[in-house]
């Protein structure tokens, strides 16, 4: 806040505080402050997910907000898919609520394929599954499970999507 002073206007004496220079451009748009409740376990989880990442609780938030869900409808048709299944499988209760979700999971996959006949499973496109799976566990400021330092993460989702491209050409 900024420093209180004593003012007298219209016979009255005031008190007022003087405005905190601000750093940023005066005719940027203003950003909103909203004020909402969180659960104790969310607001945990979302700080300490800023911590990692060496972000503000705020700037965690907006960086959750701001993620695009998918830019496209079927992306974001399996999405929202995965989300009512985990919802309705209790995936993280126990190991076997896990593998139902697994299977769900897959089955969804399957059906959202693009047509034409599935490329085999080789050790080259598991090992690029992973790397992608690992880069955007990093993005989500969460370990790296697959084995790959976050340098080494970014190298690997450029080579995974330069091959994607490649595909597509």
């Amino acid at each position: 806040m900024g420093a209180l002073r004593p003012t007298h206007k219209n016979g009255c004496d005031m008190v007022k505080q003087t405005p905190i220079p601000r750093s940023r451009d005066p005719g940027a748009p203003k950003d909103l402050q909203l004020k909402f409740r969180l659960s104790r376990e969310l607001h945990g989880s979302i700080a300490d997910a800023a911590e990692r990442a060496g972000l503000s609780i705020s700037q965690e938030i907006r960086r959750r907000l701001e993620v695009p869900v998918a830019d496209d409808p079927e992306t974001r048709q399996l999405v929202e898919a995965i989300k009512l299944v985990a919802g309705a499988a209790g995936w993280r209760r126990s190991p076997r609520s896990f593998a139902i979700f697994k299977m769900a999971v897959n089955g969804l996959i399957n059906e959202f394929r693009p047509p034409g006949k599935a490329a085999p499973l080789d050790a080259a496109i598991q090992a690029d599954g992973y790397k992608l799976a690992g880069v955007a566990l990093g993005a989500l400021s969460l370990s790296f499970q697959v084995g790959l330092s976050e340098a080494a993460g970014a190298e690997a989702v450029a080579q995974v999507l330069a091959s994607v491209e490649g595909e597509k050409s």
